[in-house]
């Protein structure tokens, strides 16, 4: 991982020109002791919370620059390097605090001795070690605690430390850092007050059985630099962060050269070449090949110029392409009577004097792409020779299949046709009914002699209503079935009362609650009986979902018909839990369904989006939704069908 990932800037980064009070708060928002002076965006200076104490014991003057008692040299290091290269450097300099820059050294951020403990390899300080078994245990360097806060700063500077534990009857109780007397005398305490006055209590201790591991993971939960251990001689001594850095140190340097070993090892078992490459006096030398690399190149090539396997010309591109951190390099070479791929993997950033070269064998596949490209050759000229009779094929399989899709279309139908043979079967009951009942009332009437003008009169009225009724349901019907041959003008109005005429006893047949909201006058041009079939499609789609989903008491399918902005708007919604995401998008598509093969041919919404997109220039889209109705949350899928006042057919 670079350590960029884990850099902080906010609450670090301040100018030269703040002062003492400033450099105090901004350490107390960043709760790890110290800033970073910069000036045009350069690191210029480190302040600690220890050189803020040599001041402002002497001089409680916090108006004056801190800058000056800044350290002026700084070691930093660019944020392309790896969290690994940072820890070495730390553990060889004994480095604390890390400030990092960029490749202009422009500063970008900082990081701690704590923070990268928690990023490098966990392998590295799982360590197993007990605490009993360290012997860089410090004996704790305490004061009473009746002593001042100025007694305790003192005794911090003359041992060179960063807390004191405070002891009452030589028994630890409390412990006192630098941030914890900066803070104080920045709000005016007396030095003189007693240190239990701002001491932290209770202290976090560490069983001496325990591991360095389990040790680490109380430090982070509590988020301190120190911790206190009770030894084997009920002895009171103490553990650092920096001390767990040197223990780690020997075990990550045999882990990195354990991992170094693996890598080299599962290296020599690829079966690509792969040669490292690095940069010494203007001469790029191999360092370092597996196995696979002598095979090819020859034993002898270790510490000789790249030249020896690559041309001059190529090992320049090469360069180019790294120095331009362009990290996909990629050619195909021919070394002898073999063909490979050369790619390059490199960091520019971190190393700009090392890379990695992979020779990947592409022989086999070289030569099955020559045989490819004679089969291709042949197979061209035999594509020709049929290109000149494909548009006349793809012409009659085009009409072939709009033969296959007009039966289906019949088929669907001739299905939709059943359905209506039964709505109105059931339709004619009620006022054929009442026209018997008329009919024989009023010749029961005339036997008895009590027929008067009245009751005959309001006798064939009845007849006569009934029997248009059913005349019309005919006509709707005869209409339905025929079909359209041209294109009309006509009232949408009309067409929806048609519809429902048809669908009337699936309604009531499937205890179907609709919901109408219909605008009255609007005319639009196209085939007003294949758009009924639509609704039909439509309205059959979702009464199957409501009889699957829905109880019999909340149905519903709600349908309007209104004008917006110069277009007419048909929306059909239900309340049916609305269609599955992964079906949506494919229901126009022909013969796809989701019902068994009995039930459906798939062709019902495929010639709905036909009719109503290509036969009367409008648009159709579904999607689902979510409404309320009755104070009541529902979910169902939403039909909307828009045409153009102004028509689009020609």
């Amino acid at each position: 991982m670079l350590i960029c990932k884990i850099i902080k800037r906010e609450f670090y980064c301040i100018g030269q020109d703040a002062t003492i009070s400033q450099a105090i708060e901004m350490m107390e928002q960043n709760k790890n002791g110290f800033i970073v002076f910069t000036k045009n965006n350069k690191v210029i200076g480190v302040l600690t919370e220890r050189d803020l104490l040599s001041y402002i014991l002497k001089n409680q003057d916090y108006n004056q620059l801190a800058y000056q008692y800044a350290k002026k040299e700084i070691i930093t290091f660019q944020k392309s390097r790896t969290i690994e290269y940072i820890l070495t450097s730390l553990m060889e300099f004994e480095i604390r605090r890390v400030i990092i820059v960029d490749k202009n050294n422009n500063f970008a951020g900082v990081t701690t001795q704590g923070e990268l403990i928690r990023h490098i390899d966990s392998e590295a300080y799982k360590v197993k070690m007990k605490l009993f078994n360290l012997k860089n245990l410090h004996t704790l360097i305490t004061q009473d605690i009746n002593r001042t806060i100025n007694d305790t700063f003192k005794c911090m500077k003359k041992h060179n430390i960063g807390s004191v534990i405070i002891t009452k009857e030589e028994q630890p109780v409390g412990i006192i850092t630098e941030r914890d007397i900066v803070k104080i005398i920045k709000e005016n305490k007396n030095i003189n007050d007693k240190v239990s006055d701002i001491m932290s209590s209770p202290i976090i201790y560490a069983d001496i059985n325990s591991t360095i591991e389990e040790t680490l993971i109380i430090m982070k939960q509590h988020n301190i630099q120190r911790i206190v251990i009770l030894d084997t001689d009920n002895k009171y001594k103490i553990l650092g962060i920096r001390d767990i850095f040197h223990i780690i140190k020997g075990n990550y340097n045999n882990l990195i050269e354990k991992k170094l070993q693996q890598s080299k090892n599962i290296l020599n078992s690829i079966h690509e070449a792969i040669i490292e490459v690095l940069k010494i006096n203007n001469e790029y030398i191999i360092q370092w090949c597996n196995q696979k690399a002598f095979d090819i190149f020859g034993n002898n090539i270790i510490d000789k110029n790249i030249n020896i396997v690559i041309e001059s010309k190529l090992l320049s591109t090469i360069i180019d392409s790294i120095a331009n951190n362009c990290n996909n390099f990629e050619q195909k070479i021919q070394i002898k009577d073999f063909f490979y791929k050369l790619t390059c993997i490199s960091n520019y950033e971190i190393n700009e004097s090392s890379f990695r070269l992979f020779f990947i064998d592409i022989s086999e596949i070289e030569e099955l792409n020559q045989n490819l490209q004679d089969r291709i050759d042949e197979k061209t000229k035999t594509l020709q020779d049929l290109n000149s009779t494909l548009e006349q094929k793809i012409k009659d399989a085009v009409e072939q299949n709009e033969k296959i899709l007009e039966k289906l279309h019949r088929s669907e139908k001739m299905a939709s046709m059943g359905e209506m043979m039964g709505n109105i079967a059931h339709q004619w009951r009620q006022p054929l009914s009442i026209i018997s009942t008329s009919a024989t009332g009023m010749l029961m009437q005339k036997e008895y002699g009590i027929l008067n003008d009245d009751c005959f009169v309001k006798g064939c009225e009845t007849i006569n209503n009934n029997t248009q009724y059913l005349s019309t349901t005919i006509d709707d019907f005869r209409n339905f079935m025929q079909g359209d041959s041209k294109i009309i003008n006509f009232n949408l109005k009309n067409t929806f009362d048609s519809f429902l005429n048809l669908v009337d006893s699936t309604i009531k047949n499937n205890n179907i609650e609709l919901i109408l909201d219909i605008q009255k006058d609007i005319n639009i041009k196209g085939y007003p009986n294949e758009l009924i079939q639509c609704f039909i499609n439509i309205f059959n789609n979702a009464k199957d979902a409501l009889v699957e989903h829905n109880k019999e008491d909340e149905r519903y399918i709600f349908i309007t018909l209104k004008i917006v902005d110069n277009d007419v708007v048909i929306i059909f919604t239900d309340n049916a839990e609305g269609i599955n995401n992964s079906v949506l998008p494919k229901i126009f598509e022909p013969y796809f369904t989701t019902k068994h093969q009995s039930l459906g041919t798939g062709l019902g919404l495929h010639m709905t989006y036909k009719l109503i997109v290509n036969g009367m220039g409008g648009t159709i889209e579904a999607q689902n939704t979510n409404f309320k109705y009755k104070d009541k949350e529902y979910t169902g899928a939403i039909f909307t069908i828009k045409f153009s006042l102004v028509s689009k057919i020609s």
